[in-house]
């Protein structure tokens, strides 16, 4: 039996690098074989500098159900009620079969109070934790109400002439003291300074309306939903009375219920990171665990997570002490003198963000705890209060705030996620004089009947915060019903040339006019009626500074723009007064929404609609000009009626950003997440620090609501497919990647890329991932599964034209076929009927297709039994597909917790093709293209007719316009001569590209070729015939392929041969020419070329040529054995363009001119344009 031998390394803190560690896990493997194992430590690093953050919240300051409340309807009934009076006034707990709520009902007090905070277990005034209010801070209540008539006045009969008698109910919100006795106090009393500070009413019900709220809309059983928002006014005196409370005042003859109270703040806060600890580095192996860390009794220890041996977590199982502490800050890998120098300490005021996960499994013990509670608090310093062998002493802490009590403990499904905004109202000392002032999680628990688990936890000191609102609220929704309609800009110093008319294409509607032909301005503001300037003081709503709303109008105009004078709206922040003279241009904010250009006439038949997002950046200045929100316009000589104006405060939307085990906190207006990668960097996002659950922000949805979630995100510095295991980045998972992953583990290569060289996504490149690539090279195509779904079940779909392009279209149905192959199914185009298994490549005629992507962008996602493959661009489809087929390679299952959402920030997609030439013919002109005037002299020249004088190459219109004409020659004979034009350039295989019209008469051949070079070394001239149209057939074109052999270098003696090829016919019509051979007659066409534009193309390969008119291949041609079976179109080629006149091409088929040559309409090649492809090769 063999000993191993283990030997400690150090490595300096900060050069762990992923490729670095690549290259030390080849000594790691050597040493291994030899010794045994290997063991790796690192030094001690210093604290990271802090970081400051900002970021969002909603807190839940108070939730209950009541369900553990005790039945007290027997007080129902009673004149007076005598649960607590001095605690709830006429307002007491019932209980009904388990389901707790809180009653009221008027008999001889007419108010009842609920205070915010009290779980009614008990009418204790003291022994509560009430919600202290906060100046300026947004609150939001929300509940369950039932109303109906109450059991007295059924009992008696009382319900005749009507309830609730004497005074409408009232039921609202208030800001009062927290322990002040309310019996016997009225209404108008408790609203006054002795009980409260403010009170906001919500909810009226009239006197004698008969309310059953079981008739009421959205009624469940009789319950009601409400959901309240409200700010504390920041001169809201708080000395005496800073506890939220819910009041119901009157309601005689009426009984109302209110259940599953809950209250929760929002705030966007700027604080400091103080602690962000996983346990990584825990000290899983003390003897006696606890006291390694404590000097005081505890059973709060490090140790392994026993649902993941790979994690390492806090843990508390009862043995000892009634008390435990986990010490915020701390990260336990070594002993309680390390502990204390990181605690995080304290001071009254103090706020702190604090999120953690915990759970709860089930322990050892059989007996339920008679007390168990979980929460936050101040603790004293890393020490005891007495001797060491006094078990669980140290019983004090401050500041508590409990998540888990004894009522509502259970054992959890798996981890939960618990995060507050934490204030340190005070801190106290113990009785030795020590300060509690020490964060920690406290357990005070019993004994052992649960375990009890901590992981994750994130502390950020606030330094500052903001209130926000903690979901979407319409703050502006107007049809201007209630507008004053006016004849004139009688308010003009508040609306400028805006004011309300009646709509001019609905007479029972009204719209706000702006025709600016005084002030050449005109505004709206945000909150106003537009009855009067007055109103708009009165009414405008301020903006915020760091708001972001969404706004949306109609709009439709009139008239002709004066020039130099373009229609603008937008949305400012201004004064809402004083708007006239040279005040109407000046904001705080303002945001340009839509624009016309001066001079333009408008042809509106109806109203079109505007929205748009507006961001008012954080510290803006409102103090010299003004805070009103307003939409504005600009513009003069046109009609402007807006209608239908909408404004929508937007829910923040907080995000944490894990990257490279580095945090980034931002906020967001919505749903509009955006991150800046590094330069030449991309972003995959997850949802797990683990990455096995994908996130992508296009499809992430808050709901209106104000969302806080942490994404983990892996950089991608490659423009290549994202496939796993691809580690030398060709694009393919192949055995190439095995043997390069190899060369890397023993230093001889280094990735280019960590992503792909990572291939269990360990983030670490070593052996492991040479063992996956091989395991992976032994999976078959056909056991691939898409959402747990057998890939031999699915069937490819894609669109018919995937790509506007011809070229673009057959490179991506070329990847489309080979995905087919791969996968070993069928492939159809969108044409075919919907099957129940579909892989849908590019904006195919399916629906759930998404269509908006950026052209460096591509998606993978499976929803149920389809998965959507699409690219912003023909490239980055090409490079989504050749992503799917990576993961079919190596195994990697897309589902619906895992796809690609991807967007390259560094540039274009790699492809096989790349534009190389494009020419649209944009610059009018007329004569030899060799003529120094010409604008085309740089890219284009002419081999024959390069006389000055020429006409028979002309530019107009945006289009190229080739054309023959007869002349007198210099011996006084009829002549003849073409329009002709060739690229300067030379190019290689690729795909060539002409959309044109093609007119020709007997005489005339248009034609769109490529052409090599006579000085050659071969002296052979290489022709390929795109096309060639004969003019005594004009309907019908000819590709073919010719091999010019010039012996002597020159015309001499020229040898042509096109008979070495066979030709495919692929589609088309057919045009049999007699006397030509079967072979010969696939190379003619049939078709009314001269009418319209058809697009004519040539896909030039190493070892394929084919032809494609109107983007569908027609034929193909390979080498007879004349050529020895090669294909000898090697060398580079130019493109030419022609329309010869008098030259029998083609004999007899072309002819010379004669009486019915028709010089007018049968004799022109006209381009649109040409586009040229070059492969990469």
């Amino acid at each position: 039996m063999s000993k191993a031998n283990f030997y400690e390394f150090l490595i300096p803190r900060g050069r762990l690098f992923k490729k670095g560690l690549a290259v030390f896990s080849s000594a790691a493997i050597a040493l291994t074989a030899l010794c045994g194992s290997l063991s790796l430590a690192a030094e001690d690093e210093t604290a990271p500098a802090a970081q400051t953050v900002e970021f969002a919240e909603e807190t839940v300051l108070f939730e209950s159900n009541y369900d553990t409340v005790t039945d007290y309807s027997s007080y129902r009934g009673d004149y007076w009620v005598g649960w607590g009076r001095e605690l709830a006034g006429n307002a007491f707990p019932q209980n009904v079969e388990g389901n707790g709520y809180i009653a009221y009902t008027q008999n001889n007090m007419h108010l009842g109070v609920i205070r915010l905070g009290h779980r009614f277990k008990n009418n204790s005034l003291t022994d509560y934790n009430c919600i202290r209010a906060e100046k300026g801070k947004i609150y939001t209540v929300e509940f369950d109400m039932k109303v109906y008539a109450s059991a007295v006045a059924i009992g008696r009969d009382l319900l005749s002439d009507g309830w609730p008698l004497g005074n409408d109910v009232k039921i609202g919100i208030a800001v009062g003291n927290a322990t002040k006795g309310i019996s016997d106090v009225s209404y108008a009393n408790y609203c006054k300074s002795d009980y409260t500070s403010y009170t906001e009413e919500f909810e009226t019900i009239k006197a004698k309306s008969n309310p059953d709220s079981k008739e009421w809309e959205g009624n469940d059983n009789g319950w009601v939903h409400r959901k309240w928002s409200f700010t504390v006014p920041q001169d809201c005196d708080l000395s005496n009375n800073d506890a939220l409370q819910l009041f119901i005042a009157f309601g005689s003859r009426c009984e109302i219920h209110f259940d599953n109270i809950k209250v929760t703040s929002a705030g966007k806060y700027t604080g400091t990171v103080l602690a962000e600890e996983d346990y990584s580095k825990a000290d899983i192996n003390a003897e006696k665990k606890s006291r390694v860390f404590t000097a005081f009794s505890s059973d709060m220890y490090p140790d392994i997570d026993p649902a993941d041996s790979t994690n390492r977590v806090m843990q508390c199982i009862k043995s000892t002490a009634n008390y435990s502490y986990l010490y915020l800050g701390a990260d336990y890998r070594s002993g309680r003198d390390q502990v204390e120098k990181e605690l995080i300490t304290a001071e009254a005021g103090d706020k702190y963000r604090i999120e953690f996960k915990y759970k709860l499994t089930k322990g050892a013990g059989t007996a339920a705890p008679s007390f168990f509670d979980l929460g936050i608090c101040t603790v004293t310093s890393n020490k005891c209060e007495t001797g060491l062998d006094q078990w669980g002493n140290n019983k004090n802490y401050g500041n508590a705030v409990t998540f888990v009590t004894k009522d509502d403990a259970a054992v959890t499904d798996g981890w939960q996620t618990y995060k507050t905004v934490y204030t340190v109202s005070s801190v106290t000392n113990t009785s030795d004089n020590e300060p509690m002032d020490k964060l920690a999680l406290f357990c005070k628990i019993e004994n052992n009947y649960y375990n009890i688990y901590f992981d994750d936890v994130s502390v950020i000191k606030i330094s500052s915060e903001k209130a926000v609102i903690s979901s979407d609220s319409v703050i502006y929704d107007t049809e201007f019903a209630d507008a004053f309609v006016r004849s004139d800009r009688s308010q003009s110093d508040a609306f400028g040339d805006a004011y309300p008319v009646v709509d001019p294409l609905d007479s029972n509607d009204n719209a706000v006019l702006y025709n600016g032909s005084w002030y050449n301005n005109g505004t709206i503001f945000i909150g106003s009626k537009m009855t009067s300037a007055q109103e708009a003081q009165q009414s405008a709503i301020s903006a915020k500074a760091g708001g972001v709303y969404n706004v949306r109008f109609d709009y439709y105009v009139t008239g002709t723009l004066q020039e130099n004078t373009p229609l603008k709206i937008g949305v400012c922040a201004r004064s809402a007064s004083g708007n006239a003279g040279d005040n109407r241009y000046k904001y705080s904010f303002k945001q340009e929404l839509t624009a016309v250009n001066g001079g333009t006439a408008f042809d509106m038949t109806d109203y079109k609609t505007v929205s748009a997002r507006v961001e008012i950046p954080e510290g803006t200045d409102f103090s010299v000009y003004g805070d009103k929100l307003a939409l504005y316009m600009t513009g003069q000589g046109v009609n402007v009626y807006i209608d239908n104006l909408t404004v929508t405060e937007l829910a923040p939307v907080s995000v944490r950003f894990v990257v490279n085990g580095k945090s980034e906190y931002k906020v967001f207006g919505g749903n509009n997440i955006s991150y800046s990668a590094a330069e030449g960097n991309s972003m995959l996002w997850y949802t797990d620090s683990a990455k096995t659950k994908t996130f992508g922000f296009d499809f992430y949805d808050n709901g209106g609501k104000l969302d806080n979630f942490t994404v983990y995100g892996e950089e991608v510095k490659s423009d290549i497919p994202l496939i796993k295991g691809d580690v030398n980045c060709d694009g393919i998972f192949s055995s190439n990647d095995m043997v390069f992953i190899r060369k890397a583990l023993l230093g001889v290569e280094t990735a280019a890329s960590d992503y792909h060289a990572d291939a269990n996504s360990d983030s670490a490149i070593d052996i492991r991932d040479l063992v996956k690539i091989k395991k992976s090279m032994s999976l078959l195509p056909e056991d691939y599964k898409i959402n747990g779904n057998a890939i031999s079940n699915y069937t490819i779909v894609y669109a018919e034209k995937l790509s506007d392009d011809v070229a673009e279209n057959t490179n991506i149905l070329a990847y489309v076929n080979g995905l087919a192959e791969l996968a070993k199914i069928t492939a159809n185009s969108d044409s075919t009927a919907v099957a129940d298994y579909e892989i849908i490549i590019g904006n195919a005629n399916r629906d759930g297709v998404k269509t908006d992507l950026s052209a460096n962008a591509y998606i993978i996602k499976a929803e149920g039994n389809k998965l959507y493959v699409n690219g912003g661009s023909a490239n980055a489809l090409i490079a989504a597909i050749k992503t799917l087929e990576g993961h079919i390679g190596t195994g990697k299952e897309i589902s619906d917790t895992y796809f690609v959402d991807f967007e390259y920030s560094g540039g274009d997609f790699s492809a096989t093709l790349a534009l190389a030439f494009s020419e649209d013919f944009s610059y009018d002109f007329t004569g030899a293209i060799n003529n120094n005037a010409s604008p085309y002299k740089s890219d284009w020249t002419q081999t024959y007719f390069t006389d000055l004088d020429n006409t028979t190459t002309s530019v107009k219109n945006g289009s190229l316009i080739l054309k023959g004409e007869s002349y007198t020659d210099e011996n006084g004979e009829t002549a003849y001569r073409g329009g002709e034009i060739n690229t300067k350039e030379y190019y290689s295989y690729g795909y060539y590209e002409i959309k044109a019209k093609v007119n020709s008469s007997t005489g005339i051949c248009p034609a769109f070729w490529l052409c090599g070079s006579r000085d050659s070394a071969s002296k052979i001239e290489y022709e390929i015939d795109v096309f060639e149209c004969f003019g005594k057939t004009p309907d019908i074109i000819k590709g073919t392929l010719l091999a010019h052999n010039y012996p002597n270098g020159s015309t001499d003696g020229k040898e042509s041969s096109e008979h070495n090829f066979i030709y495919n016919r692929l589609s088309g019509d057919l045009a049999p020419i007699n006397n030509y051979t079967d072979n010969f007659n696939n190379t003619f066409f049939k078709g009314d070329w001269g009418n319209d534009f058809h697009t004519y193309g040539l896909d030039l390969k190493p070892d394929s040529i084919t032809w494609y008119i109107d983007g569908k291949a027609v034929l193909t041609a390979k080498p007879s054995e004349v050529c020895g079976g090669k294909y000898i179109f090697n060398e580079p080629m130019r493109v030419r363009l022609t329309c010869y006149a008098g030259r029998d091409v083609n004999s007899p088929m072309t002819g010379l001119p004669d009486e019915t040559t028709d010089w007018e309409n049968g004799n022109s090649l006209v381009v649109d344009y040409l586009k040229i492809y070059q492969y990469k090769y």
